[in-house]
């Protein structure tokens, strides 16, 4: 009986909602702040309730694959990862969860950190970047209305690419983002070349390849999450060093600028430009 006590007063004080899980998905064991993030008391949890029924179905499949691994020899299920909790009045709750098998049992325990306000501001402060790189695509199209809607047709080609070839969701938001606005320096050249219905002479294609640097300097100061600004100067660099502005080649050109390089091309040629 001490023992129990002892390991219930050491569980009570992790800071953070805390709960051991039988084989079976039954809660053994939860501590107070776990009362709080769900809404429930420990009378209703302990030996009663799932940690299945605090699941959002579209989370739920994953998470039970990961409780069965967890208990097969060889296996290794994520340790941390975040899922949606349904508390007891029915919100929604984003949680970032630290789960782990107790030594010499089937049981685990696992620590829940709500995360929701946290998720909630980077939402806000997505919606403010894409408004932002919206504003600056608008920019361009006004000032080349000869090719308005390019950035965005080059968007969603990159994205295709970016798909097709399995890239992870934050290189391919980068390429998002990047596309949307590859052109922004051609706002730092005259209006009478951009829109010149003719060939262009030397000096004036000269001037137009002095975007892809002018860009780069207008979003280097910016503290993207993501290398647009580089994307940005490289857009225009071809692998066999035919491009400007710096005529890199190969692997000297990142990823992402080659994608956006390739999506560009493919839209100029089936557009009217």
């Amino acid at each position: 009986v001490e023992s129990e006590e002892k390991y219930r007063t050491v569980f009570e004080n992790t800071g953070t909602a805390t709960i051991i899980i039988e084989e079976d998905k039954t809660i053994y064991m939860a501590n107070t702040q776990s009362e709080k993030l769900s809404g429930y008391s420990t009378e209703e949890i302990e030996n009663k309730m799932k940690w299945t029924d605090f699941v959002i179905p579209i989370d739920l499949e994953m998470m039970e694959k990961y409780h069965t691994a967890r208990r097969k020899a060889g296996e290794k299920p994520p340790t941390e990862y975040e899922f949606r909790l349904i508390d007891k009045k029915g919100n929604i709750k984003n949680i970032f969860l630290k789960v782990g098998i107790i030594p010499g049992s089937k049981k685990s325990i696992a620590s829940l950190i709500d995360i929701t306000e946290q998720k909630q501001a980077e939402e806000r402060l997505k919606k403010t970047i894409d408004a932002t790189i919206d504003t600056m695509s608008k920019i361009i199209e006004a000032k080349d209305p000869y090719t308005a809607g390019h950035q965005h047709r080059v968007c969603q080609l990159a994205i295709r690419i970016a798909q097709e070839l399995n890239l992870p969701k934050d290189k391919i938001e980068g390429i998002r983002i990047a596309s949307l606005i590859h052109d922004i320096g051609k706002i730092g050249l005259p209006t009478e070349i951009l829109s010149k219905p003719t060939t262009l002479t030397d000096i004036e294609f000269s001037l137009i390849k002095n975007h892809s640097q002018i860009g780069y300097d207008i979003l280097k100061s910016i503290d993207f999450s993501y290398p647009i600004a580089q994307i940005v100067l490289q857009h225009h660099e071809r692998l066999n060093d035919s491009g400007y502005p710096n005529n890199l080649k190969g692997n000297e050109i990142i990823l992402e600028a080659k994608i956006i390089g390739v999506a560009d091309i493919v839209e100029a040629m089936s557009s009217h430009r």
